[in-house]
C-alpha cells in the first residue's frame, strides 16, 4: 500500500514543485506574458472564463470521440479483412504509411474546401484519419501474433476457425489493439483541435487558443491550452479504464500524470546600432505577412536606395502564419516591426512596450462582401446569415459594425471560421465573407462565374466598407521599441531616418505603381502580375491622399479605434483592451521631423493630386 501511494504521489509532488518553480522564475525575472505568463494568472483567468473554458473542450471533444469511434472502427475492419487476406494487406500497407506520413496541417485546408466550412465534418474526418493508422497497424499485429503451441492446441481440439479465432485470435490481439487505442485517443484530441485552426464553425479550443493569442491574451491562451490538456487526459484515461475492464488486469491505471514544464529562457540583446565596416547601420524590419505589395514602399526603399542614403542597411524580414510581429520586436529579434493597430493595443495592454511611431495605412482595407442575391446590402442584414470571420486579431471591426447594428453574437449570426482565401464564400459556404480591398476581394474577381463563363464583376456583388459605418480601425502602421526610444539617443535618430526612408518609398510606389510591383515580385512574392498590380494600386488608396501627411497618427482615428477596442466583444464576450492605452502607445515626433526633411527635399507628402490606376484583372491573377 506505502508503494502504491508513493507511486501516486512522486508525480503529483514534482508536478507542484515544477509549477511553484515556474511561477518563482516569471515573477523573479519579471518575465513578458507573451514569452509565458505566471501561473497565477493562468489560473486567475481559467477561473475567471471556467465555462467558456469548458464550452470550447466540449466542442473540441465532441469532434474528437465522433473522430475516434469512426477511426477505430475503420481500422478494425480494415486489420481484420488483411489478416484474412495477406494480398490485401500487401495491397493496403502503402496507403496506410502514406497516410501515416501527411501533415494534419495539410489535410484540413483540403477538406474544408471538400466539405464546406459550414460543418464539422472536416474536424472529425481529420481526427478519424489520425485515429485509424495507430489502430490498424497494431491490431493487424495482434492479429498476426498468433503462439504456435497454442494454434496446434486449437487443432488438436478439432476447433472450427471461429473457435480459433474466438478464443486465441482475438484475444491474443486485444493488448495490441488497445496499445494502438491509447494512442488514437490522445492523437484524436490533437487531430481536431489543429484542423480547427483551419476553418469551421467558430467554437473548440483551437479556435479559442488563436483568438486569445491575436487578443494579446496570453493567460487566457494558456487556460484554453489546460483545457485541451485535461480533454486529452479525460480520453487517454477513459481509454486505459476500458482495457483494464476487458483484459481483467490490475493495476493498469495505476500510475497518474504529474505536471512537468521546463521553461527555458535566452536572454535576447537588442539589435546593435553600431555601425558595420561599410559605414551602414544595420536595421531589421519585421513584415507581418509574405512579401506582397501590402509591404511595397519598404521594398521600393531597399530597392531604389533611400535606407541606404540614410545610412542603413535594412533587412526585411517576411512572416508565417504563426509570426506575432509585435513579439519579434519585443524580444530583440527586430528593430520595427508593421502590424495592425488594434492587435497591438492589446499587447501593449499585457505589458508589451512599443510605440506607433508612423501610421501609414489612413484607411481601413477589410470589407465584407457578399453577392447580390444573399439581400446584405447594410451590416443589419447579417443578421440570420452565415457570416466568414478570420479572427487572429482581424474580426473587430466585423464585430464592431454588427454590434452598432444591434446584431448580439454568436446568438444572431452563424460564425464561420474563415480560411484566408475565398473557396468558402464562392462554394456557398459563406454567406457575407470576410476580405481586403487589396487580397481576397480581387480573387472573386479573378474567378471565372459559372453562370456567365466569364469573371465575376463588381456589379455580382454587395460590399460593406467599414469606414463608410465608423468601425473602421487603423492598420498598418511601424512599431518601434519605446524603452529603446526612452533610453537610446542613436536608436531615436535611426528612427527618424528609417520612417524617412519608408515613407519616401511609399511616395514612390504611389508614382510609380507599376514599377512598384514589378519590385516586389523580384522580391520573392509569388502572386501573379494582374493581382500584385491591383493590390499595389488598392493600398496606394489606402494611403493617399493623406489628411495630414502620410504617417501621421491623426488623433480622431487613434481615438476611434481605441473606442471599438475597448467597446466590442466578441463571440467570446472578450475585448480587445479594457483601459486606456498609455501615452507612449503613439507619438508623431518622429514623422513629423521625417516628414520636414522630406518636404525640404521635394517629396509630395501629401499626395492630393493622387489618382488610382484602372487595373484589369486576369483569371488566377495572372
Amino acid at each position: 500500500m506505502r508503494g502504491r501511494w508513493l507511486g501516486l504521489g512522486a508525480p503529483v509532488v514534482v508536478g507542484v514543485l515544477a509549477v511553484a518553480l515556474w511561477q518563482a522564475v516569471v515573477t523573479g525575472l519579471g518575465i513578458e506574458p507573451f514569452v509565458i505568463p505566471a501561473p497565477s494568472d493562468i489560473a486567475a483567468e481559467l477561473a475567471a472564463n471556467l465555462g467558456v473554458v469548458t464550452d470550447a473542450a466540449l466542442a473540441t471533444a465532441a469532434n474528437a470521440l465522433l473522430g475516434l469511434v469512426l477511426g477505430t472502427l475503420l481500422a478494425l475492419v480494415g486489420a481484420g479483412i488483411s489478416a484474412a487476406w495477406r494480398l490485401v494487406a500487401d495491397a493496403a500497407n502503402p496507403l496506410v504509411t502514406a497516410t501515416a506520413v501527411v501533415p494534419i496541417v495539410c489535410l484540413a485546408p483540403v477538406f474544408y474546401t471538400m466539405f464546406g466550412t459550414d460543418a464539422q465534418t472536416t474536424r472529425v474526418v481529420v481526427a478519424a484519419i489520425a485515429v485509424f493508422v495507430p489502430v490498424y497497424i497494431n491490431t493487424l499485429r495482434g492479429l498476426r501474433t498468433v503462439e504456435p503451441v497454442h494454434r496446434d492446441l486449437m487443432r488438436s481440439y478439432a476447433a472450427t476457425p471461429w473457435e480459433a479465432t474466438r478464443h486465441v485470435t482475438l484475444p491474443g490481439a486485444l493488448p495490441f489493439f488497445f496499445t494502438g487505442l491509447r494512442v488514437a485517443s490522445s492523437l484524436a484530441v490533437i487531430s481536431a483541435l489543429v484542423a480547427e485552426y483551419f476553418g469551421g464553425p467558430v467554437d473548440g479550443l483551437g479556435k479559442a487558443i488563436t483568438s486569445a493569442v491575436s487578443s494579446s491574451r496570453y493567460a487566457l491562451a494558456w487556460a484554453y491550452v489546460l483545457g485541451a490538456v485535461a480533454t486529452g487526459l479525460v480520453f487517454y484515461a477513459v481509454t486505459a479504464l476500458i482495457e483494464r475492464n476487458t483484459m481483467h488486469r490490475k493495476n493498469v491505471l495505476r500510475a497518474s500524470l504529474g505536471l512537468a514544464t521546463t521553461v527555458a529562457l535566452a536572454g535576447c540583446a537588442a539589435s546593435s546600432a553600431e555601425p558595420e565596416a561599410d559605414g551602414l547601420t544595420p536595421v531589421t524590419l519585421q513584415l507581418q505577412w509574405v512579401a506582397q505589395a501590402q509591404f511595397a514602399g519598404y521594398y521600393a526603399a531597399v530597392d531604389q536606395g533611400y535606407y541606404a542614403d540614410e545610412g542603413l542597411d535594412v533587412t526585411i524580414q517576411e512572416a508565417g502564419t504563426d509570426t506575432v510581429p509585435i513579439d519579434v520586436l519585443a524580444a530583440g529579434d527586430a528593430d520595427y516591426a508593421i502590424s495592425w493597430v488594434p492587435k497591438v493595443l492589446g499587447s501593449i495592454e499585457q505589458g508589451t512596450e512599443v510605440t506607433d511611431v508612423a501610421q501609414v495605412f489612413e484607411r481601413s482595407g477589410t470589407l465584407q462582401v457578399a453577392f447580390k442575391d444573399a439581400g446584405i446590402t447594410e451590416p443589419a442584414d447579417l443578421a440570420g446569415k452565415k457570416v466568414g470571420s478570420w479572427g487572429y486579431g482581424n474580426e473587430w471591426e466585423l464585430f464592431a459594425g454588427m454590434q452598432d447594428a444591434g446584431i448580439k453574437t454568436p446568438d444572431d449570426v452563424e460564425l464561420v471560421q474563415q480560411a484566408f482565401d475565398m473557396n468558402g464564400f464562392l462554394a456557398g459556404d459563406i454567406d457575407a465573407a470576410q476580405a481586403m480591398t487589396y487580397n481576397e476581394y480581387a480573387q472573386i474577381l479573378e474567378t471565372v462565374n459559372p453562370e456567365t463563363g466569364e469573371l465575376y464583376q463588381p456589379e455580382d456583388l454587395e460590399v460593406i466598407d467599414w469606414n463608410d459605418y465608423g468601425t473602421a480601425m487603423l492598420q498598418d502602421a511601424i512599431w518601434a521599441d519605446a524603452g529603446r526610444l526612452a533610453d537610446d539617443q542613436e536608436y531615436e535618430d535611426t528612427t527618424v531616418k528609417f520612417v524617412k526612408a519608408s515613407l519616401k518609398g511609399w511616395a514612390y510606389v504611389r508614382d510609380n505603381p507599376e514599377e512598384a510591383a514589378g519590385i516586389v515580385t523580384a522580391a520573392g512574392s509569388t502572386l501573379g502580375t494582374s493581382h500584385q498590380l491591383w493590390q499595389t494600386n488598392e493600398v496606394n488608396k489606402l494611403i493617399w491622399p493623406s489628411t495630414s501627411g502620410i504617417g501621421t497618427v491623426n488623433a480622431d482615428q487613434w481615438d476611434q479605434t481605441v473606442e471599438i477596442a475597448m467597446g466590442t466583444e466578441n463571440e467570446t464576450g472578450a475585448t480587445v483592451i479594457t483601459a486606456e492605452p498609455p501615452a507612449t502607445a503613439y507619438t508623431n515626433e518622429y514623422v513629423e521631423e521625417a516628414l520636414a526633411q522630406l518636404e525640404e527635399e521635394g517629396v509630395d507628402v501629401a499626395g492630393t493630386d493622387f489618382q488610382p490606376l484602372d487595373v484589369e484583372l486576369t483569371e488566377g491573377g495572372s
